[in-house]
């Protein structure tokens, strides 16, 4: 009898273990990787727009253009995207209609062949030991960044990619000009 309960119970276990041994993928009509936002470990959450840009060293209005840098250290692969500065928001002024680097992780950068090319940032200067020269991080990963569409509309579009939306859908969509006011309103 011990002999037929053994075996009984090897078998259950290895059709457990055979089962539970096959993975469930996900397949995809498109060549580039879908951005998933909820994989990014974000360091700070924003629940408003004020410490959104009190946290912000320059908020701009940009254009990304076509130039874009691989960087890879330890491992991680990061992109340097150049974006013209058409609007500076909040913060200093020097930035207006030069052109600066974004510094993103590579899976989370901001493609303007996918996202479109003309944004509102959140933006701190980068530190660290990948890039030397003067380069610039999107505050909050994502949460700093807002889509200006060809209607000059402003859109949060983390949650197409599912990112945190806490307080972003009661102020976009919005104009850009109205958009600007209410950041100009943040007295830092």
């Amino acid at each position: 009898m011990k002999n037929i309960t053994s075996i009984f119970m090897c078998a259950i276990l290895s059709i457990i273990l055979f089962g539970c041994s096959f993975e469930q993928k996900e397949v995809s009509n498109s060549d580039s990787p879908v951005m998933n936002y909820e994989l990014l470990e974000l360091s700070d959450v924003y629940n408003n727009l004020e410490d959104l840009a009190n946290d912000s060293s320059l908020v701009v209005e940009v254009k990304l253009t076509a130039k874009t840098e691989e960087v890879s250290y330890g491992g991680a692969d990061f992109i340097l995207t150049n974006a013209t500065i058409m609007d500076v928001i909040n913060g200093d002024t020097k930035y207006m209609d030069q052109e600066i680097k974004l510094f993103e992780v590579k899976y989370y950068h901001t493609d303007p062949s996918s996202t479109g090319d003309h944004f509102i940032l959140f933006l701190d200067k980068y530190e660290g030991p990948v890039y030397k020269e003067e380069a610039f991080v999107i505050t909050g990963v994502y949460q700093g960044k807002y889509t200006i569409d060809q209607n000059n509309n402003v859109h949060y579009k983390a949650s197409d990619y599912n990112g945190i939306v806490t307080f972003q859908s009661k102020i976009t969509p919005t104009t850009v000009d109205l958009f600007k006011e209410q950041i100009k309103s943040i007295r830092k």
